[in-house]
């Protein structure tokens, strides 16, 4: 979902966009003072975003995708009688990234005598189906302009 569409310069359609969004959170009951932080920093990475030269913002998409490489991600359905993913992590990093004793995950070589590039976990816990998902249709369509998620660091 965008909350901007082309011209990007256009301030009006962005606030406008920003307090139809912010009212609709509202609506949905989140409390004023819990949106305006977040909004407010969005907000503030949005400018610092902009006033990046298209270099610098180059150098940290690839930057980003280089460490997204370095990235394991677990798949799990969620059940509340599992272990939390702290847990989880601890273990992960005691046992596989940084083992007592042991050569650490990212200096053991496979076959071809290379390094495992893996520094990182990300537990992705997917929730059971509920009668929403069972029985409305929901599609969103891309809309151009930038994700969101670029304006929030």
């Amino acid at each position: 979902y965008y909350l901007t569409s082309p011209p990007y310069h256009q301030d009006d359609d962005i606030n406008d966009r920003l307090r139809i969004f912010f009212r609709r959170l509202r609506h949905r009951g989140y409390s004023s003072e819990a949106l305006l932080p977040i909004f407010q920093k969005a907000v503030d990475n949005a400018k610092k975003y902009l006033r990046t030269s298209p270099e610098s913002r180059l150098a940290a998409k690839r930057a980003k995708a280089e460490e997204s490489k370095r990235r394991v991600f677990l798949h799990l359905p969620y059940h509340p009688n599992d272990p939390p993913s702290s847990t989880v992590q601890k273990l992960w990093r005691e046992h596989m990234l940084h083992p007592i004793g042991l050569t650490p995950l990212n200096h053991v070589e496979n076959d071809c005598k290379e390094r495992i590039p893996i520094d990182r976990l990300t537990i992705a816990y997917s929730r059971a189906p509920n009668f929403g998902n069972m029985f409305s249709v929901r599609k969103i369509q891309k809309h151009p302009g930038p994700n969101v998620s670029s304006f929030i660091g």
